[in-house]
C-alpha cells in the first residue's frame, strides 16, 4: 500500500538494523534520529522490536504505506547519518543529522512524493477512460461492445432522466454526469439525438 504523506499515519518509520554487539549503541541512535525530526513537526514512528527481523520490518512498513522508511545501522551510527527510502520509487537518499535546513530538504521530499503518487493515480485514471463519443446511437454503441467493469466510458447524454434510463437499463453501468473538461462543448445525445454534453458511464458497486 502507497498512502500520501498527508494521510498516512506516520511521515517516518525507524528501522534499527543492529547485532548483538551494536544492539544497545544501534537503538540509542535511532532514538536520537526519531527525537531530532520529532522536533521538526514531523511525525516518526520506531519499531525497536528486538525479536522481528529487518525483512519482516521493512514488509511492515510497506504494508501500512508509510511514505519514508528510515534505516539506521552501524554505518549510520559511525557517520551521523540516516538512510531514508522513499516508498513511491525505492530510491535511497543519505543525510546527516547536521544536514543544513534539513527540515526543508524533507518537506520538498515529501511533497515530490506526494506529487509523484498523484501523477500515477491520474495517469492510470486518465488510462481507464474510453471514449465512445464517436458512436451517434446506443444501438451502435452497445450491441457488440462488452463494457468492462474497470473502465470509465464516455458517452453523449442530453441529462434528461428517460434517456439516463435507457442507458443504464442498456448497459447495466450508471450515467455518474457530466464529464467536467468538457462540459461547454455540446453533443447529441446517443440516444434521442438533442443537444447534450460529454457524460462518464462506468460500473456503481
Amino acid at each position: 500500500m502507497k498512502l500520501l504523506p498527508g494521510i498516512a499515519p506516520k511521515n517516518f518509520i525507524i528501522i534499527p538494523i543492529f547485532n548483538r554487539k551494536n544492539r544497545n549503541a544501534i537503538l540509542s541512535y535511532a532514538r536520537k534520529v526519531q527525537k531530532h525530526l520529532s522536533t521538526f513537526g514531523f511525525t516518526v514512528e520506531l519499531d525497536d522490536n528486538e525479536i522481528t527481523r529487518p525483512g519482516n520490518k521493512f514488509y511492515r512498513s510497506e504494508r501500512f504505506g508509510y511514505p519514508l522508511r528510515i534505516e539506521v545501522g552501524q554505518r549510520e551510527y559511525q557517520n551521523k547519518e540516516m538512510t531514508i527510502i522513499r516508498r513511491d520509487t525505492f530510491q535511497k537518499l543519505i543525510f546527516n543529522l547536521d544536514t543544513k535546513n534539513l527540515k526543508r530538504e524533507i518537506k520538498k521530499l515529501l511533497k515530490q512524493i506526494r506529487k509523484t503518487q498523484q501523477d500515477i493515480v491520474f495517469k492510470d485514471f486518465i488510462e481507464r477512460q474510453i471514449d465512445l463519443t464517436c458512436y451517434k446511437t446506443i444501438t451502435e454503441a452497445f450491441d457488440h461492445l462488452l463494457l468492462e467493469t474497470d473502465r470509465i466510458y464516455l458517452i453523449n447524454w442530453c441529462g434528461r432522466k428517460v434517456c439516463a434510463e435507457k442507458i443504464e437499463s442498456k448497459t447495466n453501468f450508471s450515467l455518474l454526469g457530466y464529464d467536467h473538461e468538457s462540459k461547454t462543448i455540446q453533443r447529441l445525445c446517443i440516444v434521442c439525438q438533442s443537444k447534450g454534453h460529454q457524460s462518464v458511464l462506468a460500473k456503481r458497486y
